[in-house]
């Protein structure tokens, strides 16, 4: 065996001396060149200490003593072992540190694989109670527009085919199909029948748009077992955008049938459903509340091109469309996103331990999955290589304050108009993003939307109501004082407008010029130039097709927001 101590070295001695020698070899338990040498160094030193001795009982007693001076036998071994480990040679030291240190490594490195693997994640936080709690303000439940929005997503009948196919009706902007009396009667009739079919969901929408206010109660999809923010039940914004096209063209049909009144109304009505869904809880309601502002807003243009309205109209209809907006235009906030990034935070790392908690190696399916697919492919599909992903990830708490900071530095950009951001060169939330460690931050950078964008569609939600406001308070001003103002200031100066028009794309109000009896109002655009109030046109219309376009857009139109060319307010498209 390997503790056992080489035969022979201690043969010539006393039984009772030769025992023990061999007891403290075996106690040793050292390698085997190590005790043969203590086993020689025993025997050589009772050899010579018995030397003298010639009678076998003196030996014996004598060899006794030496034991008895020895001590014990299991002490002298590890005093034995310590003095070879002492005279070996440095590099043999250095070696033995380095196998003894890998070893431990190896061992903490599997213990803590072990744990890294099974750690589990801990939801703490019921996001959608606060996304709740956020967007429901602290009125009477009867000011509530929502339970009218119910009704009308319940009562809205879907156009059918014959109508989905017809280019009135999936252009209803295109100037060609603004006059209603100018359409096939076939197609006059498809639409009236559709309008009718929708009349009580038009009710409905209707009182909804008179409530102070809209808080949606978000749900989770029933169907879903995981409970993530990300997977929450969003209204039915399609049928709210298909009574927005039914009010749209009641307006057109109300004008044709010479109630004015009417058409102003069904217009506003969809304008105040627009400014509803703005202060809804998420990006993609409030997004969709500014298409449908818009749509109103064009809508009024229209008509005051088209009728000339009174003083007293002109008066009531500017004081209803500033009333939809009577706090500051209201900004696209982006808290719901932040708050789904949170939740995604807290379903996928443990709670806990070095940095607040790592991630868990993300699944082959479900939300994280499907953010990193498009940042990581590769080390999302291998299982190796999530977990590797979730090695090198930051920590809980370093993730939670990228996402702070992100969400942060939008929000500050958030009330910076394009020019002022362009002017200031500041980090776009993009640039930003687009800076993060590829796989230091790969949730973080999966994440996190185009939010620049959503600054930019506020600033021109809000450019096209203020130019409404002032394109009425200067027809106000033509009828009471003969001619339109030579600036805008004159209109604030006399009370006809609170604010002047602030254009997004430069520091100045909406660019304005009075010419042959009639103004222009317009906005420089995305390109920062100032045009003369030439709409921008889509790549490969030619500047001929300006006077049969409009500015709001459409097939061989000027396109609103267009990268070259202003936006005009005003004209709007010549109506047949």
């Amino acid at each position: 065996m390997e503790n056992k101590p080489d035969e022979g070295s201690a043969d010539n001695l006393p039984a009772n001396a030769t025992e023990f020698i061999r007891q403290v070899v075996r106690e040793m338990g050292y390698h085997r060149k190590a005790r043969q040498e203590v086993e020689a160094e025993l025997a050589a030193h009772f050899e010579d200490e018995l030397s003298g001795c010639t009678e076998t009982q003196e030996r014996e007693h004598k060899t006794q003593r030496l034991i008895g001076e020895f001590g014990d036998a299991k002490l002298l071994a590890v005093l034995c072992r310590r003095g070879k480990k002492r005279c070996r040679p440095l590099w043999a030291k250095a070696m033995m540190r380095s196998l003894q240190a890998a070893g431990v490594l190896v061992v903490v490195l599997s213990l803590y694989t072990v744990w890294f693997v099974n750690g589990k994640p801990r939801v703490t936080v019921d996001y959608l109670a606060l996304l709740n709690r956020m967007s429901r303000p602290e009125t009477a439940r009867e000011d509530n527009a929502w339970s009218h929005y119910e009704q009308v997503v319940a009562l809205v009948v879907q156009p059918g085919h014959e109508l989905q196919e017809m280019p009135a009706f999936r252009n209803p902007g295109d100037a060609k199909y603004r006059n209603f009396a100018k359409l096939p009667q076939e197609a006059r009739h498809t639409i009236e029948k559709w309008i009718e079919a929708n009349r009580r969901a038009w009710e409905h929408f209707i009182v909804a748009s008179s409530k102070p206010y809209l808080a949606v109660p978000y749900q989770n999809h029933r169907d879903i077992v995981d409970r993530w923010l990300f997977h929450i039940r969003l209204p039915d914004l399609s049928a709210i955008d298909l009574l927005s096209r039914v009010g749209i063209w009641q307006c057109r049909i109300n004008l044709e049938q010479g109630r004015t009144a009417e058409a102003l109304e069904s217009s506003l009505t969809v304008a105040r459903v627009g400014a509803h869904w703005q202060r809804s809880g998420t990006p993609i309601e409030q997004l969709a509340g500014l298409r449908i502002s818009r749509m109103g807003h064009n809508e009024v243009l229209q008509v005051v091109a088209s009728v000339g309205l009174s003083l007293s109209e002109l008066s009531d209809l500017q004081r209803k469309l500033a009333s939809i907006y009577p706090d500051p235009y209201p900004l696209v906030d982006a808290e719901y996103e932040r708050l789904v990034l949170l939740d995604m935070v807290q379903h996928v790392f443990t709670n806990g331990g070095p940095g607040g908690g790592h991630l868990v190696p993300p699944s082959s399916r479900g939300p994280v999955h499907t953010a990193m697919k498009e940042s990581c492919p590769t080390a999302v599909k291998i299982p190796l290589l999530r977990a590797a992903l979730s090695v090198v990830h930051a920590r809980r708490a370093e993730t939670v304050a990228k996402v702070e900071q992100v969400y942060d530095h939008y929000r500050e950009l958030s009330f910076l108009s394009p020019y002022q951001r362009r002017t200031r060169a500041v980090v776009t939330v993009g640039e930003m993003v687009e800076s993060l460690p590829k796989h230091r931050y790969a949730l973080v950078r999966s994440s996190i939307p185009s939010l620049d964008r959503m600054i930019d569609i506020r600033f021109q939600g809000r450019a096209l109501h203020q130019a409404t406001l002032t394109i009425l308070a200067l027809q106000r001003y033509r009828q009471e004082k003969g001619s339109y103002p030579a600036g805008l200031e004159e209109l604030k100066q006399a009370g006809y407008l609170d604010v002047l028009p602030a254009d997004p794309y430069s520091d100045k109000p909406l660019s304005y010029k009075v010419a042959g009896g009639n103004f222009t109002l317009y906005s420089l655009g995305p390109d920062f130039h100032d045009d003369g109030g030439n709409a921008g046109l889509p790549t490969g219309l030619r500047k001929a097709d300006r006077e049969i376009g409009s500015p709001r857009g459409g097939p061989g139109q000027p396109k609103p927001w267009a990268d070259k060319g202003d936006t005009v307010f005003w004209p709007p498209v010549h109506v047949p």
